[in-house]
């Protein structure tokens, strides 16, 4: 994300009572105080002013910190109001405002038409050319809005008029409090790391705003070590690509809670040169990225789960009769079995291989756009499966070039039963993966 270009900031601190300066540097702070006595602060957050006359807001996290004089806090965030002539309410707000950035590679720009005149002039009109996603939060209604703007700015040599940065609003129907912004933040690059392929994701700028248009807007400053992709949008899924499968993903992920299946992403590439990179916890994380969808999907090996199932009241049964016998076992033994009994089920192989076949077809057209196309087998899924679970199990393995293409490949299949899921159609999801959109 774009540097604060007043970096570094002083300041003065205000908590309850105490007053003591501050000294910002990098999202390291420097807290001192000329009094001896101690200080203490207790909220996520430390509220203050520049000395260029702007609110800040300095993230502490929940831990309460007490000292005297002197105190250093390394700081993932910082929010400043950036209209020190309007009021700042640290209390909460009402949308978020992301620019640029990787959304520069996931829509493209038109708010600008041009019309050429039979004069020979040419005529710029203004075309609205933003999209709208709806979803809810729990009970709080939110809405997606993507879209850009036309700049004009004026100089010694002309006047130019600009449309070429992207710019999504993050809207909610009651106020946010101001500690949920960086999960929010978190999870809207969630949802744009699937669209990308990639980890590595940030924006130009982010901002806090409220409804009343008298309060100051607030600049969001994160911290972030990484090299940002380089990724062009014709190789992106974009938002008019996703389409009503945006407000879908975004359900799913500001939705997905601790401990519940929702879907399993930490496959996707770090950066630009990890995409081809494939490991051992890759190779984990695909394979239970391919059985978090296989959970989501009743018809797959139907007919044998049937008679899976038709086994187990069998075997059930069996055992429900020799428990009432002569010969019966302690009862500690028959709850073992019984427990034993309810985890049977179709072999994960079996239903990744019926898997792939059902889109086989998306499989290949990724495939054919690689400059050396892997082809792969039920043998290689059934190969990859056994070599998870050797490795699961503390088996020392060494990764062969086969078991990492077939890895490689089936992240395409994830995303397949992603976009299925998202309301995709199938000659949707084949356009995709035939115009370099899966994988690259």
């Amino acid at each position: 994300m774009r540097q604060d270009k007043y970096n570094p900031q002083s300041g003065i601190i205000y908590n309850g009572d105490a007053r003591f300066n501050f000294f910002l540097d990098d999202y390291c702070a420097t807290f001192m105080d000329t009094d001896s006595s101690e200080i203490h602060l207790n909220t996520p957050f430390i509220f203050g002013q520049t000395y260029g006359y702007k609110n800040i807001a300095i993230y502490k996290g929940e831990n309460s910190i007490s000292f005297t004089r002197r105190q250093r806090l390394n700081t993932s965030a910082y929010i400043i109001a950036v209209e020190n002539a309007l009021a700042t309410d640290w209390n909460g707000f009402d949308y978020i405002e992301f620019r640029g950035g990787i959304l520069n590679n996931l829509f493209s720009c038109h708010a600008l038409e041009s019309e050429h005149k039979d004069d020979g002039s040419i005529q710029i009109n203004l075309y609205d050319d933003t999209e709208h996603y709806k979803f809810a939060l729990g009970d709080c209604e939110c809405e997606f809005v993507i879209g850009s703007a036309a700049n004009e700015s004026f100089g010694l040599t002309g006047i130019s008029i600009t449309n070429n940065e992207a710019i999504l609003l993050l809207k909610f129907n009651n106020s946010q409090p101001l500690n949920s912004a960086f999960d929010y933040i978190c999870k809207v690059k969630e949802m744009l790391s699937i669209m990308a392929f990639r980890k590595n994701i940030d924006f130009d700028e982010i901002y806090l705003h409220h409804d009343n248009r008298n309060l100051s807007k607030m600049q969001v400053f994160l911290k972030s070590d990484v090299q940002t992709t380089k990724k062009d949008i014709v190789h992106n899924i974009t938002f008019p690509e996703l389409g009503e499968g945006i407000s879908k993903l975004a359900s799913i992920i500001f939705n997905s809670k601790d401990k519940e299946v929702a879907f399993e992403i930490g496959f996707i590439p770090n950066s630009d040169k990890d995409i081809h990179w494939i490991s051992n916890d890759k190779v984990r994380l695909i394979c239970s990225a391919l059985e978090c969808e296989l959970s989501f999907i009743d018809d797959i090996c139907a007919s044998e789960e049937e008679h899976l199932q038709e086994l187990i009241l069998a075997v059930k049964q069996q055992v429900k009769t020799h428990r009432n016998g002569p010969d019966k076992l302690s009862a500690k033994t028959y709850d073992l079995i019984f427990s034993n009994i309810r985890t049977w089920s179709m072999s994960a192989g079996d239903k990744i291989c019926q898997l792939y076949h059902r889109y086989e077809k998306e499989i290949l057209a990724i495939s054919h756009r690689m400059r050396d196309s892997i082809d792969i087998t039920n043998d290689d899924i059934l190969e990859f499966i056994k070599y998870r679970n050797s490795i699961t199990h503390g088996a020392y393995r060494v990764l062969e070039q086969k078991i990492a293409n077939t890895a490689f490949m089936l992240q395409g299949l994830v995303y397949c039963c992603i976009l299925k899921r998202l309301g995709m159609s199938e000659d949707a999801i084949l356009n995709l993966c035939q115009n370099g959109k899966i994988l690259s």
